[in-house]
């Protein structure tokens, strides 16, 4: 036996239930950026960012055996959530007493007090809050369940409980997973619906009567299936849909033209295929500035493979593939070509890579085969 295994023989590990479902929910949750200017510029999706990272945290406790530790995790999670659904409600967030306070280390209320605040707050999370009111009060049973493990609470919460026998002990363990599970869930669903009182974009975009009614790329990525089905619940889901908060989203784009599958592609993904040119012309005047440049440089040769923008942040590909493998790019490389006295048909890995002033920022072609002169003098004349 090594010597940290004497250490630690008093922890038993464990295996999650449906552990790879509660890691998707927590990446969804982490990946779900709101569109709220507010809390973008305030740096609140942190919170649910340091939420995601306390799920898994927890899942890692309790599958080594720290379970307490684990409770407490998931405890902290679910607290982080419920102070940037607190913060949300401040219109004036910058100048609060209370922001400014909280990042300094400072007084804050404490977490059974932002719930009570927040349930007499008359917001969003009011409306929400009364539309799943039996959700609500189930998880509230649940994090009084699980306060015995933190506080130590019996000796049935102790690592060392002296004299037990296996079958006193087997229900012991099972009745820490039940309430480790329960709790889990319970406490994702809950962020899960803190999250949408932010905006319901997360849902909203799972909405094939909406999603093609928008005409942007946002930061948020809608929940998953595995999360809404098998955590926040279809009736759920269903209740938050009915709401006037959830509602004034759908009638704020039920006016907006619908995108075709085409369209709708080449804004959030930035694929674009040749030959959906005929329809993709018809809704020109739904795309950026950037879309359409991008569009009308594809058009000029079938060779051209990707395009890139804004330093490749942005970047566009098409049907037509560069040669080998594929091993992602360098904002450095894209430099150098813009550096470069050679502009057009730079050898760039196995096909070629063209630089030519679009904005302040610049647009960069990568193609298979040269650009013939009258394709360059096209690219340059659309750009201006």
């Amino acid at each position: 036996m090594a010597e940290d295994d004497y250490y630690y023989n008093h922890l038993y590990g464990n295996i999650l239930k449906d552990k790879k479902l509660f890691l998707r929910a927590s990446s969804d949750i982490e990946n779900s950026f709101t569109g709220r200017f507010d809390i973008l510029s305030a740096g609140l999706h942190r919170f649910f960012i340091e939420s995601s990272k306390l799920i898994r945290n927890a899942v890692k406790l309790y599958e080594e055996g720290v379970y307490d530790a684990a409770f407490y995790s998931i405890r902290s999670a679910l607290e982080l959530a419920r102070i940037v659904t607190y913060f949300s409600t401040d219109n004036e967030l910058q100048d609060s007493e209370e922001y400014r306070s909280w990042r300094k280390g400072g007084k804050f209320p404490f977490d059974s007090s932002i719930r009570k605040q927040l349930e007499a707050s008359g917001s969003v999370y009011t409306e929400v809050h009364e539309a799943l009111k039996d959700f609500f009060d189930e998880q509230k049973s649940r994090l009084t369940a699980i306060q015995k493990y933190i506080h130590k609470q019996g000796y049935k919460t102790f690592y060392e409980r002296g004299f037990t026998n296996p079958e006193k002990e087997n229900i012991r363990q099972e009745m820490i997973a039940n309430d480790f599970y329960n709790f889990l869930r319970g406490t994702l669903a809950e962020i899960g619906f803190l999250r949408l009182c932010i905006d319901s974009f997360p849902i909203l975009l799972r909405d094939d009567d909406v999603r093609y009614k928008i005409h942007f790329q946002g930061m948020t990525e809608p929940f998953g299936d595995g999360f809404v089905g098998d955590i926040l619940g279809e009736d759920k889901i269903k209740r938050y849909c009915a709401t006037e908060f959830y509602l004034s989203h759908v009638s704020y784009f039920e006016d907006n033209e619908d995108l075709t599958e085409e369209a709708h592609s080449l804004i959030n993904h930035q694929f674009y295929n040749r030959e959906s040119w005929p329809i993709i012309e018809k809704q020109l005047h739904l795309f950026s500035k950037n879309d359409i440049a991008a569009i009308k440089v594809f058009n000029v040769s079938k060779e051209i493979a990707k395009i890139y923008m804004l330093g490749g942040f942005l970047w566009y590909f098409s049907e037509t593939h560069s040669p080998g493998e594929y091993t992602g790019f360098s904002s450095e490389d894209l430099l150098k070509v813009k550096e470069s006295t050679m502009k057009i048909n730079s050898r760039y890995k196995e096909s070629y890579m063209s630089y030519f002033n679009f904005d302040d920022e610049g647009i960069w072609v990568e193609h298979n085969e040269p650009l013939i002169e009258s394709q360059v003098l096209s690219i340059e004349t659309l750009l201006k």
